[in-house]
């Protein structure tokens, strides 16, 4: 923060497992170029329409969702994870059905990246790329360089350095 949150998700075991992580942008969604092909698994009673995403080319996955009031919430996904789109029910009360998007990963040494940016101006986010421990998120500013160590993490923005630490 306070431009962008960087979201990792990690899941390791001893045998081979899969990975999903949902997301429910509530807004009308501007979706990365490719095409969308039917999902034979992850129908039930409360999900239906599932469709995995084919994308045009290789690269950042992004979604871009948009608020009535022009506030963005950009989603800069692992283009590594398979991405569904999904049909399921809506907000509480709503009565109606709503799209929603699920990351998808499977092994027994999992990791899902997120660059999650809300703004009510010009994103500031153009993407970002990992390398076993280091994570750089490319912003108009330039590259900003994230390392999971031991401790917990180093982020290296415009040559000065932060340590984040537990207690």
């Amino acid at each position: 923060g306070p431009r962008y949150l960087l979201d990792v998700l990690e899941l390791s075991a001893a045998e081979e497992h899969r990975l999903e992580l949902p997301w429910h942008p509530n807004a009308a969604v501007a979706e990365p170029s490719g095409r969308w092909e039917p999902e034979s698994t992850g129908t039930d009673e409360f999900v239906r329409r599932v469709e995995r995403f084919v994308p045009g080319a290789p690269g950042d996955v992004r979604l871009s969702a948009t608020a009535p009031n022009g506030a963005t919430l950009a989603l800069h996904l692992d283009p590594a994870a398979e991405l569904l789109r999904a049909e399921g029910p809506g907000l509480p009360g709503s009565g109606a059905a709503t799209v929603f998007y699920v990351q998808r990963a499977r092994g027994s040494g999992v990791r899902l990246v997120a660059v999650i940016e809300a703004s009510a101006s010009a994103p500031v986010v153009r993407g970002w790329r990992a390398s076993g421990d280091v994570i750089e998120v490319e912003t108009v500013g330039g590259v900003e360089r994230h390392v999971n160590i031991s401790e917990g993490w180093d982020v290296t923005v415009e040559g000065a350095t932060v340590e984040l630490r537990g207690l």
